[in-house]
């Protein structure tokens, strides 16, 4: 209410000076006038009049003031009915289309209701997802028919860290469907430019600073890291383990590794990769438990002892290993499932329900012991963990 009495005074404040101005100019009141206050007056009053109309009218565009203006000081006195007339127009006669365009305004805003609901289901539908994730084997999935499933797996396959994701992306290269085809191809095709991405930054930043022992470190990681996707063929991949071994040799000939305890560790992890690479299972156990010398609940370090034993089928020494990971591990982690099954299935097995040969296919509890071994693994950027795209081999 204030605003329009605002609003009104000043279309009143307009209309006064503009008659002055008028009186003055023909004569009518006997003013004298000088010329340079009807200068001075009549803009002020078409100034005035076209903020008041303009506001009065509920127009709220700048360039609907400036017409007003326009009209009342290139049509002297007469401009002020122009204007009117014009205001008069936009408001009544150019809006009688404007139940239609009311209409078209409740309809995008239906429409905006609408997505918002198909976001919340969607988010909904992807925590239902997340769960079959958790449920099934991976591997299961990629063989069955759920195509949605399939794609939302090779998503987090290329997202974050999955066990066996090159080994599943390399399956749904011969799914039935070549949407899943493609969607997989394209995948691998990310991964292997990423990597060739990442090997050449790296490599340029260690040419500008070549004993940078922390970038050495990092280049010998990104060799064996993408070493183990499983994507490079036999003799890159025997040239990037060269390569690995050259610069850890050179590493540790340094002196200034023994000052930091970190490095010690993340070295000693490198070296536990490439025992496991090798194939040589006594050698990777000994670095690892090397590592728990140093650092006693390093998860990386019982992880990987953890899918040791477990591929050995030393399930008594499993379950202790499982039974220490289980104290601080969070069940947003990868190996959390792995921790609780295989502590649930070596129960199982001593209290006799549950023979030793259903106990390695794992058929009987899901998710299915295919990925355990894999799961088991929390590497920090070696053992089959790929940095620049989260996937395992």
């Amino acid at each position: 209410m204030k605003g329009k009495l605002f609003h009104l005074l000043e279309l009143a404040a307009g209309i006064v000076l503009q008659s002055v101005c008028f009186a003055a100019f023909w004569g009518f009141s006997g003013w004298d006038m000088k010329l340079y206050m009807l200068v001075l007056l009549f803009p002020a009053g078409a100034l005035f009049m076209a903020g008041g109309v303009a506001k009065l009218m509920g127009e709220e565009e700048t360039t609907h003031f400036w017409h007003n203006f326009t009209l009342c000081i290139l049509l002297p006195f007469y401009g002020a009915a122009g204007m009117l007339f014009l205001a008069l127009f936009r408001r009544y006669l150019f809006n009688l289309n404007s139940s239609a365009v009311d209409d078209a305004y409740q309809n995008i805003q239906f429409r905006k209701t609408d997505i918002e609901e198909d976001y919340a289901r969607s988010g909904h539908s992807e925590k239902i997802v997340r769960r079959e994730l958790w449920v099934q084997s991976y591997f299961d999935i990629m063989r069955g028919y759920d195509k949605g499933l399939k794609k939302s797996l090779i998503t987090k396959i290329l997202k974050e860290w999955t066990p066996n994701g090159v080994k599943l992306l390399k399956m749904a290269l011969e799914d039935s469907e070549y949407e899943i085809r493609s969607f997989a191809a394209s995948g691998l095709s990310h991964i292997e430019e990423q990597m060739a991405t990442n090997l050449a930054s790296l490599r340029k930043s260690l040419s500008r600073e070549p004993d940078n022992l922390d970038l050495m470190l990092t280049l010998a990681e990104a060799y064996l890291s993408y070493l183990r996707t499983g994507i490079i063929d036999q003799g890159l991949s025997q040239e990037y383990l060269r390569m690995a071994v050259t610069i850890l040799d050179s590493i540790e000939s340094s002196v200034q590794i023994f000052s930091r305890h970190d490095f010690t560790l993340k070295l000693l992890s490198a070296r536990a990769a490439i025992a496991s690479i090798l194939g040589d299972a006594i050698e990777e156990e000994r670095l690892w438990k090397r590592i728990l010398q140093y650092s006693p609940d390093n998860p990386e370090a019982l992880g990987n002892i953890c899918a040791i034993e477990f591929r050995e089928r030393r399930f008594a020494s499993l379950r202790e290993s499982c039974l220490k990971l289980s104290e601080f591990a969070h069940p947003n982690t990868p190996f959390y499932e792995s921790v609780q099954l295989v502590v649930l299935q070596t129960q199982l097995e001593e209290s006799g329900l549950l023979q030793t040969h259903e106990k390695i296919n794992g058929s009987s509890l899901p998710p299915s012991i295919e990925n355990v071994s894999s799961n088991f693994r929390i590497e920090s950027g070696v053992s089959g963990h790929n940095d620049s795209q989260g996937v395992s081999s």
